[in-house]
């Protein structure tokens, strides 16, 4: 009887034991899956405010030029194709893409120069950083090494809402 109670105990404990793993490994996906469906959202609406800036005849290249921004750099390429619309969006402008910074450049197609955070980086007006759904991480770890502002792409687009005369008026 003592022997068939220790081995129903061990059989229930060995379940829960395999319960807690399988929890475990679905908490992990949830979290990667969440992770996923924030990215999705952040470029859902960063292309929503690119069409509407774009219905109602508000140019990227306004917003630099109120900011006396020329020589940009864009942070985060090749993943969403964000970097390309914006390249295409700023061609033929007064703005000048020199170079892209890129956690994990390999195997990405750029029309610039490609480099690491961790690289010596050319002095530029201001970095785009284009992977929005992190923007913080990025803004935290590049501030210390470059002397220009980093901001968001979907700060561009907050900045094209706001009249010209107003932007004057805060500056």
């Amino acid at each position: 009887m003592n022997f068939f109670l220790i081995f129903l105990c061990l059989v229930l404990l060995g379940i829960l034991y395999l319960k807690y793993k399988q929890l475990k490994d679905l908490q992990k996906e949830y979290a990667y899956i969440f992770s996923r469906l924030r990215r999705s959202n952040a470029l859902f609406n960063l292309m929503n405010e690119w069409v509407k800036a774009k219905i109602d005849d508000r140019k990227l290249e306004t917003y630099f030029d109120k900011n006396g921004w020329h020589r940009i750099a864009l942070y985060g390429i090749g993943k969403s194709g964000v970097d390309k619309r914006l390249y295409e969006d700023l061609q033929g402008t007064s703005v000048e893409i020199v170079y892209a910074i890129d956690a994990n450049p390999m195997g990405v197609v750029a029309d610039c120069d490609v480099y690491l955070p961790t690289d010596k980086l050319e002095p530029v007006d201001v970095i785009i950083v284009t992977a929005i759904h992190c923007f913080d991480e990025i803004k935290n770890t590049m501030e210390g090494k470059v002397s220009c502002p980093i901001i968001s792409l979907m700060e561009v687009f907050e900045g094209l809402k706001i009249p010209i005369e107003e932007f004057k008026e805060r500056k």
